[in-house]
């Protein structure tokens, strides 16, 4: 068994990986309020899942926006377009699980 705390794993940008496991990675993800556009949406070959822990914000494929908050969970299929924007007022942080071993260079804009 492994105890991790988000607090004392360096972060790499604006993650912080908390768990490589042999299935999975979890990371723990910090978005700030930005003023100016949203990231353009990316794409990858692999699912992840997200659990937001602190913060507003909205997942964007390009055309919609859907909004969340604290407590809910997301499922992003393989393949889809997706970037999260922080919608205001503090951090927007959340847990989001990979599979483990992923190659990162995968990760494309999305043709839109």
């Amino acid at each position: 068994m492994r105890l991790v705390s988000y607090r004392d794993v360096e972060p790499e940008g604006r993650l912080r990986w908390l768990i490589r496991g042999p299935h999975f990675d979890m990371r723990m993800v910090k978005v700030e309020e930005s003023q100016g556009p949203p990231e353009t949406p990316h794409v990858h070959p692999w699912e992840h899942e997200i659990f937001v822990v602190e913060g507003r914000g909205a997942a964007w494929d390009g055309d919609e926006r859907r909004p969340f908050g604290e407590g809910d969970a997301l499922y992003v299929p393989a393949g889809e377009p997706h970037s999260f924007i922080n919608l205001g007022g503090r951090t927007l942080r959340f847990i989001c699980c990979i599979p483990a071993g992923v190659d990162l260079k995968q990760i494309k804009p999305a043709d839109r």
